[in-house]
C-alpha cells in the first residue's frame, strides 16, 4: 500500500512498514498525494519530494482533480514569487482515515497476502 520511507511516501509499506507495493498505490496515484497530505499542508515542490516516482505532470493532473472533487485545497499567498499550498480538506481527512484502515487491514494480513503470491506465483511458473 503505502509507505514512508526516508520522509517520502511509496506504494511500499504504510506509514512505518506497513503494507504491500501491489494492493494499493502505483507512482501518481492519488491516495499516495492524500496520505502525504496527511501530516500537514504541502507546496509543490514538497509534494514531488515526498511521492516517490510521481512526475511532474502527473502531481500537477492529480492536485486539480482532488481539488476538483473538494478533497484538498489550494492556497495562494501574494508574495513574490507566489507561493502555493496544498492542504487536505475536512472530507480529504476523513478518507485518510480510511486510507490509514486500509494499510492497517494490509499490514495485519501482509503474510497471508505474500503467501498466496507466493503459491500463485509458483503455480504459474509451473505452466
Amino acid at each position: 500500500m503505502f509507505g514512508h520511507v526516508q520522509g517520502r511516501h511509496t506504494q511500499e509499506g504504510g506509514r512505518g512498514e506497513r503494507g504491500d507495493p501491489q494492493l494499493l498505490g502505483r507512482p501518481g496515484d492519488p491516495l499516495l498525494i492524500i496520505e502525504a497530505l496527511g501530516e500537514r499542508p504541502l507546496r509543490f515542490s514538497e509534494l514531488r519530494n515526498e511521492v516517490e516516482g510521481i512526475s511532474h505532470k502527473m502531481l500537477t493532473q492529480n492536485l486539480r482533480m482532488l481539488e476538483r472533487k473538494g478533497l484538498i485545497g489550494r492556497t495562494v499567498y501574494p508574495v513574490v514569487p507566489p507561493r502555493v499550498e496544498y492542504a487536505l480538506t475536512e472530507p480529504g481527512q476523513a478518507l485518510r482515515v480510511t486510507i490509514d484502515g486500509l494499510c492497517d487491514r494490509t499490514h495485519r494480513y501482509l503474510g497471508h497476502i505474500e503467501a498466496a503470491r507466493h503459491r500463485t506465483d509458483t503455480a504459474e511458473a509451473g505452466r
